[in-house]
């Protein structure tokens, strides 16, 4: 049966779908302060009422009723108790041992500091998880209480995994987090931001009442908020159990440990296909798809997609109960079956150019420069790498790597179990995830081979392709889940002799598959954050100490004098939070590096990866009109050393940060050669 705590957390997502589209009302119409942002949450809760009672989540209990019925004992209450007290230890001894290891210098990749054996321990919660969550008892309320505890661990684990990195970095974690992050604190201090952005303020008006209304410190909320909304949604999936416990190993938890926007579209995404697997009425389904939209319009757009096509799959022919048949023998509802199918076969045709119109439309709009070449689509060595494919003799790493790199496939091969694995009047219902990760996935193609993003650098020039494949990857998901139960159900209830047994056909063997599978989600958590190993070479540093105490040093210096700073990206970031936006220069340009597209950084890479030289830097105060120029150079540049003396032989002028890590030379208003 459904309880009232899984409906009031049903309706809390609900409600949070509403504040993001009255916050974002409010952004757009008026100036964002703790007055029209709770003018904005009362609208909000107005509206989860009027929700709750015009469209009642009937469909909904009775489809999570149904599946809360057991039928056969086999764990004894004590047993379960134990394996739930191991969860819980192990996820504590993780979180203590991630808490107590802060990282504070720079490094490519938390896992050089922080053991990838403690990983182990996650490994060890889950697979607690999935003894508890396959435990089947002889009455509702007993299967309930499994799958409730299940449900905690999973949701745990989920948050666990995914805020490993705002435990383990202090002073922030990535890059865009840092932009969004000082957006937010300008708009938080100013009431908006100029220009005005057409899309983030989903996610952003989220971020803004917590902090403004709730008082919550904003870097505290913008750390812990990706995590903590997939934590919730793990939680409603497994507690409806609308997946299979094990499909948490499958979810691509890179997408969700930064509070991006795209993030906060990203768990939008996941939530409509969790409503849509629950049989949730259709509109809660386009609420979320709404706040997709409002949140990042590369989240939105395929969320759109998704939505019409479980809206035209459930008016159209193909559920068994809407094709009965009359009493003389004919079909109902036969040719607005024909005409529904037509409309959903143009609907995936045409749902394959949705992304690159909207980059067409958006270069219109906002005159932001997007390359195309019909040529270019016959290049097919453009399309990345998504798979590891290659063995490097290291038989544990190799191991790992098969199953986390190749994670995106085999969620895919588990969809196509999943499908073939239902019976033909069954497959009407995940028809719409699969068109629609289709839809995804040729849209990720396309925008590969064909689009060019030039306003980014080039290592960065496929990542907004490469968020379509996450979302192809979230679609798959319920249809993976329903491949893991189909190979389940095939080795469910084999006799064996006079007894039977319960999940695979033995205990032993039950035993190995909840392994594997835990292997297969220890994997995952490798491959979530960025690695320096034999197999994969981070070139991304994280924001440290030393960087913050550097940007801190040269606006002391500086003083009132206008500034630039040629640095990497880490410096940058750092200014970003530490300073925010507080000096731009004609033709938009900041006094940092920022985005990578910026004059500067190109200024900055000329510097650091040919011969420092005055010319740039005279270069650099042309474009800016900037009186100071600071050059900064950190330790770990391959070439570090010899940069710093080729610095020193331009400038008599400069300084190192307490650790010795960071340099700064520095150009006054007049160059000459020392």
């Amino acid at each position: 049966m459904v309880t009232e705590s899984m409906r009031r957390v049903f309706l809390g997502l609900v409600f949070t779908a509403f504040l993001s589209l009255f916050g974002s009302a409010v952004y757009y119409t008026t100036t964002v302060n703790a007055g029209t942002l709770a003018i904005a949450a009362l609208f909000a809760i107005l509206g989860t009422l009027g929700m709750k009672r015009l469209v009642p989540l009937v469909s909904w209990e009775q489809e999570t009723a149904q599946r809360a019925v057991s039928t056969e004992r086999v764990v004894s209450t004590a047993r379960i108790a134990c394996i739930f007290l191991v969860g819980l230890v192990s996820l504590a001894t993780f979180t203590f041992l991630a808490a107590t290891h802060p990282i504070t210098s720079a490094t490519r990749s938390l896992w050089l500091l922080f053991s990838p054996a403690h990983i182990l321990l996650l490994g060890i919660a889950f697979f607690c998880m999935m003894c508890i969550g396959s435990t089947r008892w002889s009455t509702p309320a007993q299967s309930i209480l499994m799958i409730r505890l299940s449900a905690i661990l999973g949701a745990c684990i989920a948050f666990l995994t995914t805020a490993l990195a705002a435990i383990l970095f202090p002073l922030g974690f990535g890059f865009d987090p840092f932009l969004h992050r000082a957006t937010l604190e300008h708009i938080a201090t100013f009431g908006t931001i100029t220009p005005k952005p057409l899309y983030y303020i989903g996610a952003y008006s989220l971020e803004l009442v917590g902090n403004i209304l709730l008082h919550i410190p904003l870097f505290s909320l913008d750390i812990f908020l990706a995590p903590l909304g997939l934590a919730v949604l793990t939680w409603i999936a497994l507690r409806t159990k609308a997946f299979h416990p094990a499909f948490l190993a499958l979810i691509p938890f890179a997408a969700f440990i930064s509070t991006t926007p795209q993030a906060i579209g990203f768990l939008w995404v996941f939530a409509l296909v969790i409503a849509i697997k629950n049989n949730v009425p259709k509109p809660y389904l386009w609420l979320f798809v709404i706040a997709a939209l409002a949140a990042h319009p590369i989240a939105g757009v395929p969320a759109v997609i998704l939505a019409v096509l479980v809206s035209l799959n459930r008016h159209a022919g193909l559920d068994p109960a809407s094709n009965a048949s009359r009493n003389d023998g004919s079909r109902i509802g036969v040719r607005d079956d024909r005409m529904s199918q037509l409309v959903i076969a143009t609907v995936t045709a045409c749902g394959i150019f949705a992304i690159p119109l909207m980059f067409f439309a958006q270069q219109v709009i906002t005159g932001m420069n997007v390359g195309f070449s019909w040529p270019a689509f016959t290049d097919l060595s453009r399309i990345p790498a998504l798979g590891f494919f290659s063995l490097h003799g290291n038989a544990l790493m190799d191991t790992v790597m098969l199953f986390g790199g190749n994670l995106f496939f085999i969620t895919a091969i588990l969809a196509i179990v999943g499908f073939i694995g239902r019976e033909h009047g069954e497959r009407f219902k995940i028809v719409p995830y699969v068109l629609a990760a289709i839809i995804a996935f040729g849209n990720f193609v396309m925008l590969s081979l064909g689009f060019d993003f030039p306003f980014l650098i080039s290592y960065e020039r496929t990542d907004f392709a490469l968020r379509l494949v996450t979302i192809a990857w979230i679609f798959l998901l319920p249809v993976a889940s329903d491949g893991i139960q189909t190979i389940i159900a095939k080795y469910t209830s084999k006799p064996y002799g006079t007894r039977t047994y319960g999940t695979v056909l033995n205990r032993s063997l039950q035993t190995y598959a909840v392994l594997l599978i835990a292997l297969l989600f220890s994997a995952n958590i490798y491959v979530t954050y960025p690695r320096h190993d034999g197999y994969t070479r981070s070139a991304a540093f994280n924001v440290t100490a030393a960087d913050i105490e550097i940007v801190h040093a040269i606006a002391k210096d500086a003083g009132d004098t206008p500034y630039v700073v040629l640095g990497n990206q880490t410096i940058a970031s750092a200014a970003i939070q530490e300073l925010g936006f507080f000096q731009y220069y004609q033709g938009n340009i900041f006094a940092y590096p920022i985005p990578t597209s910026s004059p500067l950084y190109g200024l900055f890479l000329e510097m650091i990866e040919e011969t420092p030289n005055l010319e740039t830097v005279q270069a650099a105060k042309d474009l800016t009109g900037a009186t100071h120029v600071y050059f900064v150079v950190h330790d770990y540049w391959w070439e570090a050393d010899k940069r710093i003396e080729e610095a020193k032989k331009i400038t008599n002028t400069w300084f190192t940060s307490e650790d010795g890590t960071v340099t700064v030379f520095i150009f006054y208003a007049f160059l000459q050669r020392f």
